[in-house]
């Protein structure tokens, strides 16, 4: 392909042919249909270690039912945790916006108690 040759002349690239696995720190699987499934695998394991109840976490199918509306309890007092709410969130919705918008609703409900999560 000329554009690849163009490219070797006046850049240090390689071709690695029509198949990409990474990308920007996402990978990229390609099923046998010629689907593709993309994820942040080193994301993902930064929420979890940033949260200190996520490594006791069970995986669910589905992330949250639509239906699900939360609510400010002001009987709770707020966490102690000395952990970054709104910095989660903002990986999360980095999360959402590139390879799984199916968390969006669940994202978008946590996201409405940055102030003072409970």
């Amino acid at each position: 392909m000329k554009l690849i040759q163009d490219l070797k002349g006046k850049f240090d690239i390689t071709d690695k042919g029509k198949t990409i696995e990474e990308y920007l720190g996402v990978k990229i699987d390609h099923n046998q249909d010629g689907s593709f499934r993309m994820y942040q695998p080193h994301l993902m394991k930064r929420i979890i270690k940033v949260i200190p109840e996520m490594e006791k976490a069970t995986e669910h199918k589905v992330p949250a039912a639509t239906s699900l509306i939360l609510s400010d309890n002001i009987n709770v007092k707020a966490r102690k945790e000395n952990w970054n709410y709104r910095s989660v969130i903002g990986m999360l919705n980095f999360l959402v916006n590139l390879t799984h918008p199916e968390l969006a609703h669940a994202v978008h409900q946590c996201a409405r108690f940055c102030v003072e999560p409970k």
